[in-house]
């Protein structure tokens, strides 16, 4: 069982390290937000407009976060 756990910190700090989030707690908001949008897509209606759909993707994974991101002025 150790191994698995070093496996999911080096697997995380990985993830971490290319992605926007700040922290773990960001990460897995990220993560959990992205499996409700999935899941919201099997109800809606299947002519669905794309720009919508993309619009869902980036701004859902951002409502769970922990740390705010920093915007240049």
């Amino acid at each position: 069982m150790p191994n698995l756990s070093f496996f999911m910190v080096n697997l995380s700090q990985r993830i971490l390290s290319s992605s926007s989030e700040v922290g773990i707690l960001d990460l897995k908001a990220r993560f959990h937000a992205l499996r409700y949008v999935k899941e919201v897509f099997k109800i809606l209606p299947k002519n669905t407009d794309p720009i919508i759909i993309e619009q869902l993707i980036e701004k859902v994974p951002v409502l769970g976060r922990v740390h705010e991101v920093k915007r240049a002025a």
